[in-house]
């Protein structure tokens, strides 16, 4: 059966309403031809019923110790899937979220109470470890008032461990201010909040504001594995990230692993984990703890 939001939820959505009419349109010198622009119309016209009526759902990429022997966090991705316009890809929904304040605080609020549910139900029988799950956030809600409130809002709701739950931000939304940043991420930090930074090294972020930030974990971005391990100077790169990481105290996730030889040289350089196709694909929520339990024994990642 399909839940709704809580009224307070819905309230707040239909009070942004009156302060935002239409900033999310697109304007049609925009669109690279008319096909396109009406989908966006279209997309925009049934995001907030999908929002409201639960009917988006959660894949769970797993993210591997990096021998491949256990499975430590999974990031949580959205998918949609429409009646009137088929599947619609991330890549199309997410940004017209995100330009809406309404549609971004709901999305966000969506995919932070759905993994919290869901990985709260997940198995801990031989496990070391407790599984985290990640859910990336926006800058638009990591900067809004009551941010750190709402998250520990869910977190009780749900009953989700604050220490299980991986808030992914990105280089481009923590270097807004990195002053306010900073505090934003004490406040989950003293909560036991885990903070991640997203696709390293695709940002303008330097090492004096890295050390500012209190990060537990980079994700090396998928465009420095690629490379590996054929090219000198990728080999280097990695090499480079992983003792900075170190330097830092930092826990390390190598993005968009897809061969072996990659995953063989990334444990040679201790990496601490990866993801990507090579050792797992996304899966969907119900299939989460059958995986799990397939691991007789989680690993002691220090993460």
């Amino acid at each position: 059966m399909k839940t709704t939001f809580p009224e307070l939820v819905q309230a707040k959505a239909h009070c942004d309403l009156e302060f935002e009419k239409d900033d999310i349109r697109i304007p049609e010198a925009a669109a690279d031809d008319d096909q396109m622009l009406i989908r966006r119309h279209v997309i925009e016209d049934r995001l907030e019923t999908a929002l409201l009526t639960d009917c988006l759902t959660l894949d769970y990429l797993p993210v591997f110790v990096s021998d491949g022997s256990g499975i430590v966090s999974f990031e949580a991705l959205v998918r949609w899937q429409d009646e009137e316009l088929g599947t619609v890809s991330p890549t199309e929904f997410i940004p017209i979220a995100e330009r809406s304040r309404r549609f971004s605080f709901l999305l966000t609020y969506w995919v932070l109470r759905t993994a919290c549910k869901q990985a709260h139900a997940w198995p801990a029988k031989g496990q070391s470890l407790p599984v985290r799950v990640a859910v990336n956030i926006p800058a638009r809600e990591f900067y809004s008032p009551g941010f750190v409130g709402l998250v520990l809002d869910i977190l009780r709701d749900t009953g989700m461990d604050p220490h299980r739950l991986i808030l992914e931000l990105t280089e481009e939304s923590l270097t807004q201010d990195v002053g306010r940043a900073t505090k934003i991420m004490d406040e989950l930090s003293r909560q036991g909040i885990k903070l991640s930074l997203d696709n390293f090294g695709t940002g303008d972020s330097s090492l004096n504001i890295l050390r500012r930030l209190p990060l537990d974990i980079l994700k090396i971005d998928k465009s420095f594995i690629d490379g590996l391990p054929d090219q000198q100077g990728a080999i280097e790169l990695a090499s480079g990230i992983i003792a900075i990481a170190r330097a830092m105290g930092l826990a390390l996730v190598a993005e968009g692993v897809e061969h072996e030889s990659q995953r063989a040289l990334l444990e040679e350089l201790h990496c601490d984990m990866i993801q990507g196709f090579l050792l797992g694909r996304p899966v969907a929520a119900e299939k989460v703890p059958g995986l799990l339990e397939s691991f007789s024994k989680q690993p002691e990642v220090a993460h």
